[in-house]
């Protein structure tokens, strides 16, 4: 029997998912890197949880909200946003109890199940569909990259945490064209390309203006 098709989502809620998927995988990077350097590894099924926000800490910004921040996604559907990802089995939610400089705070984690992650690589696979989700954040550097020329990006222009996202060991979207630059990879160009001919987003879904947030169950 075929397995159905979960859920068709909308640009928002997909930019969502990939912005926490580019996290998770950056996680599992680090993961491997202290393998190779024979350093003990934390089990999956903790690094995989991802810090969103900690409730009732105005200042303490998670890395998931200063991307989502970059993208122009985070404001007061955020937590609608995360719920219907919860729904369609691409994303877990966590609250846990944390310390932090202003007290025992609670946190809430988040965490890309396998079909959330099956779903992210198959939108980045070449010959992808047109509306297949690509961080915006990721689209932009891409364009730099190619914008560059032939002797490609210099390196310090690009960053390291968008090299190691970007890079073989991340998307495989870029790679060195000197020591001291980046160029697109095939794949890299193919996506490209393929955002090039991304539907517009429907009013409905389109990202709203960032500003101060109002607090909500996922708290944005």
């Amino acid at each position: 029997m075929t397995r159905p098709e979960p859920p068709a989502l909308n640009q928002r809620q997909a930019s969502y998912l990939m912005v926490l998927f580019t996290l998770d995988q950056e996680a599992e990077h680090e993961q491997q890197r202290r393998w190779q350097r024979r350093r003990a590894r934390t089990p999956a099924h903790a690094w995989r949880w991802i810090p969103y926000t900690v409730r009732g800490v105005d200042n303490a910004q998670t890395q998931a909200q200063q991307r989502l921040d970059a993208e122009g996604l985070r404001d007061t559907g955020s937590g609608s946003t995360l719920a219907a990802l919860v729904r369609r089995g691409l994303l877990e939610l966590r609250r846990v109890m944390v310390d932090t400089a202003a007290g025992r705070a609670q946190r809430v984690d988040v965490r890309v199940t396998a079909a959330g992650r099956a779903a992210c690589r198959a939108a980045l696979a070449p010959g992808a569909q047109p509306c297949a989700p690509v961080a915006d954040w990721m689209l932009a550097v891409l364009r730099r990259v190619e914008g560059a020329g032939a002797d490609g990006l210099a390196r310090y222009e690009v960053g390291r945490s968008a090299a190691r996202a970007l890079g073989g060991k991340g998307m495989g979207y870029i790679e060195d064209a000197h020591p001291w630059s980046y160029r697109l990879t095939k794949l890299g160009a193919e996506v490209l390309s393929t955002a090039s001919r991304t539907l517009p987003v429907h009013p409905d879904t389109a990202p709203r203006p960032s500003g101060r947030h109002r607090r909500n169950p996922a708290r944005h």
